[in-house]
This record gives C-alpha cells, structure tokens and sequence, in this order.
C-alpha cells in the first residue's frame, strides 16, 4: 500500500531497523529518556510496531485467506453464470462482469502479497518493489471499478431517463468499447501514480501523488451519486398517468436500480477510507502539520499506522468479494440464474426473452 512510504525514516539505516529488536529501554522514566532521543524513540516505535505485527499475523492471514477464497470463488461463479445463461447476457451484465474481472485481479495479487508482508516482512525489506505492486493494483483495480459503477450507472440512466437514445447507446459492443478503455485509463492512472514509491520517505511528491490519486475517486462518486438521484426520481415520480404493464415495467427497473445502488454504496464504503487517509497524509505533508509531535513524521505512532492500515486492507478485500452476494440476496432472477447455469437446465426462448428485456 502507499503508506509503507510513511514507515522508513532517514533517522534510521537499514541496519538499525534490523537491530531495533536488541533495543534496552532504561527502567525509571523510560518515556522521557526516549523524547531526548528522536532516533531511539522511533526504534522503541518499531519495537511496538513489530510486538503488535507479530500478535496479529496469524488472525489476519486467516481472514485475508478466507475472503481471498470466497471472493475468487463467488466472482469466478458469477462470471460463469453470466456466460452461461442466455437470459443474463446484458449490457448491463457486461459491466458487472468487468467489475467482476477487476476484483478477481485485485484478490488474487495483493491478498498473498501482504500476507507474505505479514509473515516475512517483504514491505521493508524490498520497499520499492513491494509498493509498486502493491499501488499499482490497488488502483488499477479501484481506477476499473470507478469506471465501470459509472458506466454501469450512464447506462441504466439512458435506458430509463433517455430510452430512445439509450436503444443507439446501450449495446453489447459499445459497451466492451468501453471496458477496454476504462482498463487503458486506470492502467495510466495506476502507472503515473506509483511514482510516489520511488520518493525518499513522505516527500512533497509523495504528498502531492496522495491528494491528486484521490480526485477520481471522489468525481466518480459524486457522477454516480448525481445520476442516481435523477435515475430515482424518474422511477418514482407520481402524477403520471401509466398502464398497469408499464408500472410493472418500471418496477422491475427500480429493483435493477436498488442492487446496482447497493452495490455502489459497499464499494464506496469499503474505498472511501483509503482514499480519505490519503488526503490527510498527504495535506499534512505538505502543511508539515504533526511533525514535531511524532518521530515518524505524522499524527500517530506506528501501530495506530499499522492498525490503520490493516483494517483498510480487510475492508477493501471485502468489497472486492461481496458482490456476487449481494446479488444473490437481492435478485431472485440471479438466483434461479445461478440454479439454470449449475443445473444445466433450459428456459424456453420466450421465457428466456422476458428475463433478457428486464436488462438485469
């Protein structure tokens, strides 16, 4: 992750944070002894840093193990539905199988890479190799999955607040157009924002490469947000005069609304975190606020760091692995699809047609 830029302090040589275990606090005031010794303070850091790693390596790679399995499993079962079943082969569904191949990516790299951190220190020890593949994928998959709960929304939003224009826009090969470039876009973003893993410590280009990585973040969320309150709306306004087909019609749209909006809002949740720690680090940087209260550079002491980070790890892996879940708790149509495709059962063609024009 970025923030292994905020561990290592000129202070310390190599070979200082590799002894910094053989580290003898005097008995009495230990506390004060430490404060005159910006140096010695921060090996009494690492000392906790290192205590509290070594208590919660097993639980968390436990969990990360587990989530990796149940996310890859659950993501790689979708994929599979989607193929195979004719009903489930959307516009709509094409995004949520990118999102599907972006969480995939993100899973099955970072998760055995910060479990091999936890167990063998490899963020230390092979610092610049680590954060850029740890960075790079990071974003890569977050940039993708931006990108596609926005087209995800562009989309549903022609085809309820714009459907005569959605029947040019909403196609199958537009839409894969479309994924290949919003892979192409966050390889960029991913690419241009590593460099902040070739800066000496938290530098003003460290900080700078942390408060504009941020910027798509929050302009997604703030298109999604915008188009879902309008897409709402639309599906709920009341006054207008319709036919029992089309209320029908437009409930069936507003549950497909719901799931996706669902689905958005896990995603931020789980990824807003990140990217507000980001900011902070990266405007207290550049304000030099905090410098002065802790030897590592920031507002806290390494564990609240370590603990910090961890829990963003965990949250981002889960939302990498949830989304099949919840799109089997809350589509019926994805759960007899996930029946059709396992079973290998057949619909008819004019069944098959019905389930395809709800576009889920």
């Amino acid at each position: 992750m970025t923030y292994t830029a905020f561990y290592k302090s000129p202070q310390l040589t190599d070979l200082e944070v590799d002894n910094m275990a053989s580290l003898q606090v005097p008995d009495g005031n230990s506390t004060a002894w430490l404060f005159g010794n910006q140096s010695l303070l921060l090996q009494y850091e690492y000392e906790k840093l290192t205590l509290a790693q070594e208590e919660s390596r097993g639980p968390l790679a436990f969990l990360w193990i587990s989530i990796l399995l149940i996310g890859v499993t659950s993501n790689v079962g979708f994929l599979y539905v989607r193929s195979r079943v004719v009903y489930m082969q959307t516009v709509t569904n094409c995004y949520l199988m990118n999102l599907g191949l972006a969480d995939i990516t993100f899973l099955t790299i970072t998760v055995p890479l910060e479990t091999c951190d936890l167990f063998f220190g490899i963020a230390l020890r092979y610092h610049t190799l680590y954060c850029v593949l740890s960075t790079g994928v990071t974003h890569l998959s977050n940039y993708t999955s931006m990108l596609t709960l926005a087209m995800i929304t562009v989309e549903r939003y022609f085809a309820i607040c714009r459907p005569f224009q959605a029947e040019r826009i909403s196609t199958k090969s537009r839409a894969m157009k479309v994924i290949v470039i919003a892979w192409i876009v966050s390889l960029v973003f991913a690419f241009v924002f590593t460099i902040s893993c070739f800066a000496n410590g938290a530098s003003h280009m460290t900080a700078i490469a942390l408060i504009l990585q941020t910027i798509p973040f929050f302009a997604s969320m703030t298109t999604i947000t915008a188009l879902n309150v309008i897409i709402v709306r639309q599906l709920t306004g009341r006054g207008q005069a319709i036919s029992a087909q089309e209320s029908e019609a437009r409930s069936e749209r507003l549950q497909v609304v719901k799931l996706l909006i669902v689905t958005e809002l896990v995603f931020f949740a789980c990824v807003f975190p990140y990217y507000l720690v980001d900011f902070i680090f990266g405007t207290q940087e550049l304000s030099k606020a905090c410098l002065q209260s802790s030897p590592t550079g920031s507002c806290m002491s390494l564990k609240q760091l370590y603990c910090l980070m961890v829990s963003m790890k965990t949250l981002m892996y889960v939302n990498s692995a949830i989304n099949p879940i919840i799109y089997n708790v809350m589509s019926s149509r994805y759960r007899q699809a996930f029946l059709d495709a396992f079973k290998c059962s057949r619909r008819g063609s004019a069944d098959s047609a019905m389930y395809a024009s709800s576009r889920f």
